[in-house]
């Protein structure tokens, strides 16, 4: 079971890698170690712990359902620590794009046909096309340019600001859509009713209280199983 338990870790890890840091393999490359060191923690404590006596007693049958709540930790701390990283990585690519949305308009002021290029090459970067789940949103995104290019003087010298919230309403309403792509290419799906960042914010705060929970339940089991081990 508990080889089980691993394999499916493994297998999970394998596929949030692939699916979603290939475009930058070095910073995957970096996050997916972190959970390695994870795996190889739980794999030694839980390994370097032998049971003792004649499988198939009683008294082994009741200490092995006993290791369920070890399995739901590991699971919980391995897949909590994926949904850390893949929160990591899409923030990352969000604050990024909002710092060049800020620095097109608030600090060069391009305008017309120089904007759009450079919004439709940062945009392209983020290889929204390459994603089942976020090539729904490219029209959307095609039609935002578009407008945002016919509007003149949208990021002139009077406009002014430090932020996304700041922009025009036509950059904002780009950036939320980009955004919400970018969302949805981790397979993750927002309702059409609500604002994307908040959904996203109190995704993260649910991953977050998800990977801590399972992994203070690992550190307590761990804990009382030497407490007990002093104590004999």
């Amino acid at each position: 079971l508990h080889l089980g338990v691993y394999g499916r870790c493994w297998v999970g890890l394998f596929c949030c890698f692939v699916r979603n840091f290939v475009r930058e393999w070095f910073r995957g490359v970096y996050l997916v170690l972190c959970i390695v060191l994870l795996l190889m923690g739980t794999w030694m404590i839980y390994f370097d712990n032998h049971p003792h006596g004649h499988f198939g007693t009683i008294k082994q049958q009741i200490w092995s359902a006993l290791h369920f709540p070890i399995h739901l930790a590991i699971v919980g701390l391995v897949e909590g620590a994926q949904q850390v990283a893949l929160a990591r990585y899409m923030a990352e690519d969000m604050f990024k794009l909002e710092k060049l949305f800020v620095q097109y308009c608030f600090k060069d002021h391009f305008d017309g046909a120089e904007l759009t290029e450079k919004l439709a090459t940062s945009i392209n970067y983020l290889g929204l096309g390459k994603k089942v789940q976020s090539l729904i949103f490219l029209d959307e995104i095609q039609r935002e340019i578009y407008l945002v290019g016919n509007a003149t003087g949208i990021c002139g010298p009077d406009v002014t600001g430090s932020a996304a919230v700041d922009l025009p309403d036509e950059l904002l309403t780009l950036f939320m859509e980009t955004v919400a792509a970018l969302y949805s290419a981790l397979g993750l799906s927002i309702p059409i009713d609500e604002d994307v960042i908040d959904v996203m914010f109190e995704s993260w705060k649910l991953v977050y209280r998800y990977f801590w929970a399972a992994f203070l339940m690992l550190i307590s089991i761990e804990v009382r199983w030497l407490t007990a081990k002093i104590e004999s």
